[in-house]
């Protein structure tokens, strides 16, 4: 049975994107520390084109990732917006059915998302956050023994995408690949059936070092 999109606090429209037709990969990755001092926040027009256009990429009416398994979703993303403009700070889930973000925690999240990441302050002196938690069982029932893969190389296509949306405007960003899956998996409300943390990802303004 297809799960239902809940009723949260807020829900945020986003606009759709036309994916490209094969990954695209870049060799830049920002792997500086973001500092919280700075308060430095996204603003909304960067909040539309790192955030909103990278998720309508991922619509289900956007064109689908260039694998065999292409025509299957693994991946459910949550986002932890720290100091993004148009967005109240909270954890929110990305519905790519409707192209929505529905906040599902209200409240400041950067102590808990740097926690959950393993006690790295990135992810929390980050504009935002991401928790992508693959469906394995649904992936390796549908694959069999090699659908393992499968939600990784989503997560890992989908990160690559953040990547070139983060950077268009001038932005960092960097993939996060430590963190506490039992403590992730409580903080979303997450049961055994919704599936397991497989990647975290981080955007903001990068502090270059000297």
């Amino acid at each position: 049975m297809a799960e239902q999109r809940g009723h949260g606090d807020f829900a945020m429209k986003l606009a759709r994107g036309s994916a490209p037709n094969v990954f695209v990969l870049t060799s830049i990755v920002w792997r500086e520390a973001w500092n919280a001092a700075l308060g430095a926040r996204l603003p909304g027009w960067k909040a539309i084109d790192a955030i909103g256009g990278a998720l309508g990429h991922l619509a289900v009416t956007a064109q689908p990732l260039s694998a065999d398994f292409a025509g299957t979703r693994f991946i459910q993303l949550y986002l932890y917006a720290h100091r993004v403009d148009g967005l109240q700070p909270g954890v929110y889930r990305f519905w790519p059915e409707c192209a929505e973000l529905e906040q599902v925690k209200s409240g400041d999240q950067r102590v808990a998302a740097a926690g959950l990441s393993l006690g790295q302050d990135l992810a929390g002196n980050a504009c935002v956050t991401f928790s992508m938690i693959g469906d394995l069982g649904r992936a390796a029932h549908t694959y069999g023994d090699r659908g393992y893969r499968y939600p990784h190389f989503e997560a890992g296509a989908i990160g690559h995408r953040l990547y070139l949306a983060a950077e268009t405007p001038g932005l960092g960003a960097t993939g996060i690949g430590a963190f506490y899956d039992d403590e992730v998996h409580h903080h979303l409300n997450l049961i055994p059936k919704q599936g397991q943390v497989v990647y975290h990802f981080a955007i903001g303004y990068p502090v270059v070092s000297a």
